[in-house]
């Protein structure tokens, strides 16, 4: 009874010494990012900052360029994805919204990325669209690795580059 009794203590003690491993309340860890534009002619570019799980599916937006909600509907992909979450949940955009980057600006903010998605095969993408231009899907497209994620991607489109570093 009583070796019983002190296999169960020790157990305990290893599964609760391996949970803290994981950390599965893992503060998000918050990036500062910078989004360099093309020098184009027209308006402002919308664009929406999201997590992709491994299949490429819309999990969470981190931001939103662009607050006048009458254009989002450009942002096709991020705008179906959300649109059939909000329907169903009837809650706001969980990202933070803020104004549309024009030819030849930048933007800086800061997102927050979760610990659950970083090295678990995640992506971070950039959807862009401007009004009466192309709709670009996959404007910027990042592994949520620790080792690819930080420093200077290059953009499709609009974006001459995203550069995103831990804070």
């Amino acid at each position: 009874m009583y070796l019983s009794f002190a296999c169960r203590v020790v157990a305990i003690f290893i599964a609760g010494l391996l949970l803290s491993f994981t950390h599965p309340n893992e503060e998000p860890t918050t990036y500062k990012c910078l989004i360099q534009m093309v020098n184009y002619e027209g308006e402002g570019a919308y664009m929406a900052v999201s997590i992709l799980d491994e299949n490429k599916k819309y999990v969470e937006t981190l931001r939103i360029l662009g607050d006048d909600d009458e254009w989002h509907p450009q942002l096709e992909e991020w705008y179906f994805s959300r649109s059939h979450e909000l329907r169903k949940s009837n809650a706001d955009i969980d990202g933070i919204t803020g104004a549309t980057v024009g030819g030849g600006e930048r933007s800086i903010f800061a997102i927050p990325v979760p610990a659950e998605y970083l090295d678990k095969g995640y992506s971070l993408r950039i959807e862009s669209a401007v009004e009466y231009k192309k709709y670009v899907l996959d404007e910027v497209l990042v592994p949520l690795n620790r080792g690819e994620l930080e420093g200077k991607h290059r953009g499709n489109e609009y974006i001459r580059y995203f550069r995103i570093q831990a804070e």
